[in-house]
């Protein structure tokens, strides 16, 4: 299991010089894995590695996951995705006697992220190993799988949130403006409207 530490996830950021990656330090990146964990039972859907490949669709069928953690003895072994089934489409498709198993196709050692993590830092790692899930551990035990589509809910609930408030501001900006604002001198428009607009928001000069 290899542990990522947040030196590593910065060194990430950097190299990718993503827009994902500069935006680390905004409100919807700073959350962290544990408050989008805390949302839903902590689990994880997972397979046995000497389980046939067959088995696994099935299982990530039925649950509506895209991927399992595989077990051995109880022990995170690795995680088996829908890509790695998908990359061995031929090989499954000629062994009709199920004689492939999940461990010759899963991914070994998986990179794990801790529950303290943040968003951006989860989106670095993704983005810089070029996988779309990521098993989380809390004080060393395995918790949950982070999927790139959860990382992106998140964003997105929080990008929502933003807009509404945003709207309330303009709301109570459009109150002021047709009330007296208008006939006011354009010199005097920027510290009126700072009274509004936090400062996040709007830079005048």
């Amino acid at each position: 299991m290899q542990r990522v530490t947040v030196k590593a996830v910065t060194a990430a950021a950097a190299m990718l010089q993503t827009p994902s990656a500069k935006m680390l330090a905004t409100k919807s990146f700073s959350v962290s894995v544990a408050q989008i964990l805390d949302g839903r039972a902590r689990q994880y859907e997972h397979i046995a590695a000497h389980a046939p490949v067959l088995d696994a669709v099935e299982r990530m069928s039925v649950n509506a996951v895209g991927s399992l953690i595989v077990l051995n003895a109880g022990c995170m072994e690795g995680i088996v995705t829908e890509r790695d089934v998908l990359t061995n489409i031929p090989r499954i498709m000629q062994q009709q006697d199920k004689r492939i198993t999940v461990d010759s196709i899963m991914t070994r050692h998986p990179v794990t992220v801790d529950a303290s993590a943040t968003v951006g830092e989860c989106m670095a790692i993704m983005s810089h190993n070029n996988f779309r899930h990521l098993p989380v551990t809390d004080e060393g035990e395995l918790v949950g799988v982070l999927s790139i589509r959860d990382l992106v809910d998140q964003v997105a609930k929080d990008h929502q949130d933003e807009v509404s408030e945003l709207h309330g501001q303009v709301q109570k900006l459009a109150s002021v403006l047709g009330a007296d604002m208008v006939h006011d001198s354009p010199r005097t428009w920027p510290s009126r409207l700072r009274q509004f607009l936090p400062k996040s928001m709007v830079t005048l000069s």
